[in-house]
């Protein structure tokens, strides 16, 4: 049995494992318009890609959407595609593998050669043998476990950074501070556990230990828990879970009175700020370095939306500039010769400096994480990161 029938069987096995049998909305940010219909033809009025992230639940928020639209946006204003507009039609896979594999096969036979998606490591796990069997370039701007991509993919690649980078981030920032012991609250998923794992390891190799994992934090266990971290001398906490699974966690241990420093990746969330308001002291973030960042692409992302990008967004938006000069530099919007461009890819100019292609991770290398604290004002909405 192939590994794409292993992967989907797993996932039928599942609680109202079926796969579904509704699509999922079809809808374009880009110069042309969705539809039933086949894409890329050599007749075609445009040159168009997928973009897949759960745009039911996160379009009312900051995330990608409007990364996305402003890519397309300046690649047109830039000449376009092969001659072409370029065009996107983006599904929305509300974060349910089930629903992405049925929209990965749809794309397949649309004929989409290049998606930016999907947006969770677990999605990606099931999605991702199903672009390599139909020869789909895949490139994810925000699934960071370092558990994809086991297998010698040609298809799939990865615009951010695995979870080493943000692991390396942390220890830097905890040796500079004299953090000298870690506790880790973790989510038992791909990239709770991989988060865990490339932070203890990337912290020993510092000689910093992680003297406490937990996977759960209740009113019943946390002042236990909070007794332990001072017996360790815990210094800081790292949160390897997602938003709004770590909302309580942190709620509970400011609610004790501790005011340990936590660790988080950057959730630029509207819903975010407004819930954990109160719960911001001594918490930071592990997101891109802005001072590393184009100023002209700052400009142009705040003019447009009057706020900063977060980490993810700006990896959208370079995945769906890099599938452009692809399609460009290669002539032709073919999967092939996407992936020959990608794989020779050096020196490659991106908004966070120059990245390069690496042949082991499959990642887009050069870029790097800083991390900085989280203070939130209500009245500011310009974005929540202030030094």
């Amino acid at each position: 049995m192939s590994m794409i029938n292993k992967k989907i069987m797993s996932v039928a096995r599942r609680p109202g494992g079926l796969l579904l049998c509704c699509l999922p909305v079809l809808f374009s940010c880009g110069a042309g318009g969705g539809g039933a219909h086949l894409y890329n033809t050599p007749d075609a009025e445009t040159v168009t890609i997928g973009a897949v992230y759960p745009a039911s639940l996160w379009d009312k928020d900051y995330y990608m959407r409007d990364a996305l639209e402003l890519a397309v946006k300046q690649v047109n204003e830039s000449g376009g595609v092969l001659g072409k507009p370029l065009d996107m039609v983006i599904r929305d896979d509300q974060g349910d593998s089930r629903i992405a594999q049925q929209i990965a096969e749809t794309f397949s036979g649309a004929g989409i050669t290049a998606v930016v998606g999907h947006w969770s490591s677990d999605v990606c796990y099931y999605v991702e043998d199903i672009y390599e069997e139909r020869k789909i370039v895949m490139i994810t701007p925000s699934a960071v476990s370092g558990l994809l991509f086991e297998y010698d993919y040609q298809y799939i690649y990865r615009m951010i950074t695995n979870n080493r980078l943000y692991a390396e981030a942390l220890a830097d920032y905890a040796e500079r501070q004299g953090i000298g012991v870690f506790a880790v609250y973790y989510s038992e998923d791909a990239y709770g556990l991989d988060l865990a794992q490339a932070a203890e390891r990337e912290l020993s190799r510092r000689r910093i230990p992680v003297a406490d994992r937990i996977t759960s934090i209740s009113p019943a266990n946390v002042d236990v828990i909070l007794d332990r971290w001072r017996a360790f001398n815990c210094g800081g906490l790292l949160l390897a879970s997602s938003f709004p699974d770590i909302f309580e966690p942190v709620k509970l241990i400011r609610n004790s009175g501790t005011d340990i420093p936590v660790f988080s990746e950057a959730f630029n969330y509207t819903d975010f700020e407004t819930v954990m308001a109160g719960y911001l002291k001594n918490y930071y973030v592990i997101m891109y370095d802005f001072e590393d960042m184009d100023p002209a692409f700052l400009a142009a992302f705040r003019g447009q939306y009057g706020r900063d990008p977060d980490t993810y967004e700006v990896a959208g938006y370079e995945a769906v500039r890099l599938l452009a000069d692809a399609m460009n530099a290669g002539g032709s919007t073919k999967s092939a010769a996407i992936v020959r461009y990608l794989r020779n890819l050096k020196d490659y100019p991106t908004v966070m400096g120059r990245a390069s292609y690496n042949p082991v991770t499959r990642e887009f290398d050069g870029r790097r994480m800083r991390v900085r604290p989280y203070t939130y004002a209500a009245e500011d909405r310009d974005g929540p990161w202030r030094e």
